[in-house]
């Protein structure tokens, strides 16, 4: 509520009419019988009284009822409110000066209150009564600002001198008042007079300095004399909650955005541009001076402690003698005011409320020891040098403790190192000491020997090993001690620390250390040789035969000397089963791995392949795949090869050039084309690498939207890809409620991040892309154009999607989706000429030559010569008519499955399908994707799960991403995917009706279908139904595997 309207108010307990002086020094006056502003003049709206100070009104000046006062808000403020808030209608900043337009707003405001009235058929505030603006015109009141910030506002006179210019233009150098916040609560400069305009608006006039407080048009305040009076002197008066008003300028600032007058901590003025009505140095308290003895109180530095025992006498409810402690308060310094009368002075007559007394002298109370200023107490020299050579002593105790303290934890740190070192080195000293008695009892076992024919202190020693027959003699010196020789046990524990193995060779060189006895090393030999042939393999007997000083002597010292060591594992050699390993096939050299092969084929013959990624290839490629192709490495491009005999893989990899870009229709004179990329990401991290460069800008579909790794995903906290690592990426979104690419928001932000590169590609999003737009943006920001068809490249080539390649500057694709072949990619590049400047000279693509180096030597070595092979053959299939059919074939299964899946009650993303997609939204049924992947896994549904349009993380995706191409290469029709969508509403419906008890985790639901006998059964059942299902028809490939 506004305190400036001249009604009657309350603070502190006393309630008086405001005071009105006369105002025939104003330069404009206000008529009751327009009810505008109608220039200088008088008719203020008051008479003088004869008594002394108190205004007389042609009518009684009664205080608006609260409902009342939100009426007269409305007139004047956009918002009605009760409370007291709401903002001055814009209308009235300069109403002041037009009354024309005044009127208007006064009766707009009237007219809208009824209508709304009577649209509604009832009167939520009333009866509507318009505010009479005469009521108020004129009335003035005396006394103080005190700002939140701690300052008093005070408008001084002759602060400093500067330039003014008056209201005809000449300018002149004279005294400027200075408006400011000061800190001594006695000077007269801070007691204002407030002079009201209307409900709602004042002006506030220095009484000692005789200046009005302006606000200009850049928010600087700053005093204006009564000559100068203009718009800029009112202001807005709001009243808050915490009893602090609030001043805004009625010229300047929006209805949005007031301008508010503000004092700073440092005393001041804030800019009212800058200030807003949350900051306290905005918030002033109107301390009256002819209304209550409040500012006297401020003034006379009234004794602390009675107004700390009226505080202490409210806590205890106890009623103060308020006459007598303002009566002793007054008599140190009264101010008497010339215009007071008896019936002012007469204080026991006002009508006095003691508890809003004693809250007021408590509030006081608390400004005035914020606003005491306190005296600081500089210490003198010899003071500073005892505290400074104090604090250096403690610091240098502080240093030393710390050292002790830092010495101590690292001796305790050796102590335990070196117990844990100890320890390590015992138990691995004990573990070698068991593995080499194993060794030995091993060799013993396997190696029987007998000794023979002693002659002239030779032995012959005869021994046969168990493995293959083999049978060695050789001829050991007797030892010097004349005793018979006998050969020592190879675990006998005197030998033990002499048998050291070399751990830094590989596990075939086994070697042992020489012992100190001829005889024991001839036996070792032995030994060695012996144990080349253990399962018939050949451990390379020129290592054993090789002296064995060195490498054992340097072994011995390496094991002693160093720490833990790697233990030599033995090697389990097994028999090769065939006659020659080279020449079998799979099947008879390695059953282990044949038979997951054939584990493999089986679960894609008996399961539906719903994964949109994947597809089946043909037995033809399988082949190319398998070839001699596989054998040789070239380093290079055709005709410029690091290694020699590459004629026919020169010829090999132009086939595959000339036949992606025949599939495609693309002339080899505008367009070429690299085959030797790995996948797709290493395809799409090399045009980025060769267009982009590092740390350049590229703008991709966001991955929970439906695009993929490598166009530049990244979360809040990590980059993901190797894209968001090397280079800067910002995605472009699709829009929530349609699940469409917004291309007026990617548009948008183009133009404003200016990328080098738009990526037009999708991993999930089953809707035609523009790209004839997309060129538009990329022409607009100056960006090259790159297109990932890697999901729909199938259905390109055989014509019956658009074609990315009349509008992008590159292309990259996989080959093994859509176009059904091996898992490589191809990366198309435009050639030719690329534009023309203003002298007619023709501007030549270059992205080939960087490309090609980007893929080779930039990101990898010799290409996979086989997987090329295979892309061949797969693109000569691709130019058949078949593919066509199949193609079509794809997309009308796509859309039948998708039809299905609406009619069972599911949403589909985008509404539909336009590829060989779809994605499914489980949110409206309160699952998610990782749920439903699980769950249709166990029932032999490969599907994958995916984010769709509006999830918050990719983490938990929120449906499940469904694709074609397998089953269609499979020969499955329309009808064969309405059945297929029924197996996955029952799978649904089975996780449905477990999901109370199924746990909130993925794990939870995870051990739940393991140990849940209900619902394996019910799982069980379908996975036999979908297995009687897919089994009937053909998978393509090999036959076996």
């Amino acid at each position: 509520m506004s305190l400036a309207a001249g009604t009657t108010v309350s603070l502190g307990g006393y309630a008086a009419a405001a005071s009105a002086p006369s105002t025939s020094s104003l330069p404009f006056s206000y008529s009751p019988a327009a009810d505008a502003f109608a220039g200088s003049g008088s008719g203020s709206g008051y008479e003088e009284g004869a008594s002394g100070g108190r205004p007389r009104f042609d009518r009684a000046p009664q205080v608006p009822p609260p409902t009342s006062l939100s009426y007269a808000r409305y007139a004047y403020y956009e918002v009605p409110s009760t409370s007291g808030g709401g903002k001055i209608h814009p209308l009235l900043a300069s109403a002041w000066r037009e009354p024309d337009k005044f009127r208007q707003c006064l009766a707009r405001a009237h007219d809208v209150r009824t209508e709304n009235e009577e649209a509604n058929g009832t009167q939520a505030y009333g009866t509507f009564q318009m505010p009479d603006g005469s009521l108020y015109a004129g009335i003035t009141r005396k006394g103080a600002l005190f700002c939140r910030s701690g300052y008093w506002l005070e408008v001084k006179p002759g602060a400093r001198e500067g330039w003014h210019r008056d209201r005809d233009g000449s300018a002149k150098r004279e005294a400027i008042n200075l408006i400011r916040g000061t800190k001594n609560a006695q000077s007269n400069f801070t007691i204002l007079e407030f002079i009201a305009v209307t409900f709602g608006l004042i002006s506030m006039r220095g009484v000692e300095s005789n200046s009005f407080v302006c606000m200009d048009k850049r928010g600087r305040l700053y005093a204006a004399a009564p000559a100068d009076y203009s718009s800029e002197c009112i202001f807005v008066e709001e009243m808050l909650e915490n009893y602090f008003n609030l001043y805004s300028s009625c010229s300047y600032g929006t209805f949005r955005k007031p301008w508010y007058m503000a004092i700073r901590r440092t005393g001041s003025p804030r800019n009212g541009l800058k200030t807003r009505k949350r900051r306290k140095a905005a918030h002033f308290l109107v301390v009256h001076h002819d209304l209550s003895p409040e500012l006297r109180l401020f003034k006379q530095k009234s004794p602390q402690k009675e107004a700390e025992e009226a505080v202490e006498a409210a806590k205890i409810g106890q009623k103060p003698d308020l006459q007598s402690l303002l009566d002793n308060t007054l008599r140190h310094r009264p101010i008497e005011d010339p215009n007071a009368t008896a019936e002012t002075k007469d204080h026991s007559q006002l009508d006095a409320d003691p508890n809003e007394r004693i809250l007021t002298i408590k509030l006081e109370a608390s400004i005035k020891q914020r606003t005491k200023k306190k005296r600081k107490k500089f210490p003198t020299r010899e003071e500073r040098l005892a505290s400074d050579q104090q604090k250096r002593e403690e610091r240098k105790e502080l240093l030393a403790k710390k050292r002790v303290e830092e010495q101590e934890k690292l001796r305790r740190f050796h102590i335990e190192y070196g117990k844990q070192v100890q320890k390590q080195h015992d138990e691995q000293r004990e573990r070698l000491a068991k593995e080499a008695r194993e060794r030995a009892e091993m060799a013993r076992k396997a190696l029987p020997y007998s000794f023979s024919n002693t002659v002239n202190n030779r032995t012959q020693l005869t021994t046969t090993s168990r493995f293959n027959g083999t049978m060695l003699q050789v001829n050991v010196m007797r030892p010097k001690t004349g005793h018979a020789a006998q050969p020592p046990p190879l675990n006998d524990a005197p030998h033990r620390d002499t048998r050291r193995i070399d751990t830094t060779r590989s596990p075939t060189d086994v070697q042992f250390a020489r012992p100190k006895k001829n005889y024991e090393y001839l036996l070792r030999l032995i030994v060695s040789h012996c144990m080349q042939r253990v399962g018939g393999a050949v451990l390379g007997a020129a290592r054993v035969a090789r002296p064995l000083q060195s490498s054992a002597r340097s072994a011995s010292k390496k094991m002693a000397s160093s720490g833990v060591h790697t233990p030599l594992v033995p090697v389990n050699r097994v028999a090769y089963p065939a006659a020659n390993m080279l020449k079998d096939g799979v099947q008879g050299a390695d059953p282990e791995a044949y038979a997951i092969m054939v584990q493999e084929r089986a679960r894609q013959r008996r399961g539906l392949e719903l994964i949109a990624s994947e597809n089946f290839t043909s037995k033809a490629v399988c082949d190319a795949l398998s070839s001699s192709m596989t054998n040789k490495y070239s380093e290079g491009y055709p005709g410029a090869r690091y290694y020699g005999g590459n004629e026919y893989i020169d010829q090999m990899e132009i086939l595959c050039q000339n036949r992606a870009l025949e599939v495609f229709g693309l002339d080899p004179a505008l367009w070429g084309v690299n085959v030797q990329s790995l996948s797709g990401s290493p395809a799409n991290l090399a045009v980025y690498t060769a267009l982009v460069e590092p740390h350049g800008r590229i703008m991709g579909l966001a991955l929970p939207d439906g695009g993929h790794l490598t166009h530049g995903f990244y979360t809040p906290t990590k980059k993901v890809s190797a894209t968001s690592l090397f280079f800067e990426s910002m995605p472009y979104k699709v829009d929530p409620t349609s699940g469409l690419i917004d291309y007026d928001k990617l548009e948008e932000n183009a133009l404003l991040y200016r990328p080098k590169m738009i990526v037009a590609g999708m991993s999930c999003y089953a809707r035609h892309l523009d790209y004839a737009r997309f060129r538009k943006i990329a022409d607009k920001c100056g960006a090259l154009l790159m297109a990932d068809m890697a999901h729909i490249s199938g259905l390109v080539a055989a014509g019956i999607v658009p074609t990315p390649f009349e509008y992008a500057d590159v292309v990259t694709t996989t080959t093994h989706k859509s176009l059904r072949g091996p898992r490589g990619a191809l990366i198309f590049y435009r050639k030719g000429v690329r534009s023309t400047n203003a002298k007619g000279e023709q501007q030549m693509y270059d992205l080939g030559d960087k490309l090609n180096q980007a893929v080779f030597p930039g990101l990898q070595g010799g290409p996979h010569n086989h997987t090329i092979a295979g892309i061949a053959v797969a693109l000569r299939q691709c130019l058949s008519p078949e593919f066509v059919d199949y193609s079509k074939q794809v997309i009308a299964n796509a859309q039948a499955l998708a039809n299905r899946l609406t009619q069972l009650g599911y949403a589909m993303a985008t509404g539909g399908t336009d590829n060989h997609l779809c994605l499914v939204d489980l949110r409206p049924k309160g699952l998610d994707g990782a749920r439903a992947e699980h769950v249709l896994d166990l029932a032999h549904i490969a599907c994958n799960k995916n984010t769709c349009p509006g999830d918050v993380s990719a983490l938990r995706p929120g449906g499940i991403r469904l694709g074609t191409p397998a089953l269609t290469s499979r020969g499955f029709k329309e009808a064969d995917f309405v059945k297929v969508a029924d197996f996955i509403h029952e799978g649904i419906s089975i996780l449905l009706k477990h999901k109370d008890e199924a746990g909130k985790t993925i794990k939870d639901l995870k051990a739940f279908t393991e140990t849940n006998e209900s619902i394996k059964k019910e799982l069980a059942d379908l996975a036999g139904k979908v297995e009687a299902f897919a089994t009937p028809f053909e998978l393509p490939g090999n036959d076996e595997y």
